[in-house]
């Protein structure tokens, strides 16, 4: 295993602390768990909607990252939950 340091915003750790305490697993297992399902929705073609860039990009950038976050944490919750 590698060990990563990463920032998310207060509304993503929130997220994924529910979903562990609901699955009653790990931080890490649940990051892991939502990482790859993720990864597995958007390498089946479901994109997300939203597009942005730092440089030049709205001025509301903070809030569509933050919408952006929501939605692929529910996306990615919601399929893991499926299987």
């Amino acid at each position: 295993m590698v060990r990563r340091t990463i920032s998310v915003p207060e509304v993503i750790d929130e997220t994924v602390r529910e979903i562990a305490r609901e699955d009653e697993a790990t931080y890490s297992a649940t990051v892991v768990r939502l990482i790859e399902a993720g990864t597995r929705s958007l390498r089946k073609g479901r994109r997300l909607d939203w597009v942005g860039s730092v440089r030049g990009g709205p001025r509301d950038w903070g809030r569509q990252y933050e919408r952006y976050m929501r939605e692929l944490i529910d996306r990615v919750a919601e399929d893991a939950r499926r299987r």
